[in-house]
């Protein structure tokens, strides 16, 4: 392998390359090193904020919804309690009711899902319900279907 020698455009430190091994770093097409190309990086994210933030925001949005939707593949694509299929309606209920901790914890919904797929999708602390069935059993109520289940029992 042979030796190479560069200069950074912006520091003007002579630099050691070994041409195949490491890489010159490029911004604008001129020759950097490390520190320079990082700085250069940064100014530019801070000047640049709104197109960084935008996408970020759409990196962030598919990350949560490709976990979401291997959520849903593995516990069901409906309500483990009235069958609702309806995605727009689905939601991720802890059995344990320790579903406002894990929030607090976590955060965000990126980092909620990850857990879930992390831990190995346990079905005894997750399971998918609709929000009409989340809400009845976060507020410690019968599920409206169950309800309605039972009053079908009682008529026949």
């Amino acid at each position: 392998m042979s030796n190479q020698y560069f200069t950074s455009l912006y520091c003007r430190k002579g630099l050691h390359l070994m041409v195949g091994y490491n890489r010159r770093i490029s911004i604008g097409g001129h020759v950097s090193c490390r520190q320079c190309y990082n700085e250069a990086a940064k100014k530019w994210r801070n000047d640049n904020i709104l197109k960084v933030r935008v996408k970020d925001s759409r990196i962030t949005k598919s990350r949560v919804e490709r976990y979401w939707q291997m959520i849903l593949e593995v516990f069901g694509r409906r309500c483990s309690c009235c069958g609702e299929e309806r995605e727009d309606f689905l939601t991720l209920h802890h059995v344990n009711s320790d579903g406002g901790e894990h929030r607090k914890k976590r955060r965000s919904a990126k980092c909620y899902f990850l857990d879930v797929i992390r831990e190995g999708f346990p079905t005894d602390k997750y399971a998918i319900l609709c929000m009409n069935c989340n809400y009845a059993q976060r507020w410690g109520r019968t599920c409206p279907h169950e309800l309605e289940r039972r009053a079908a029992v009682a008529a026949d």
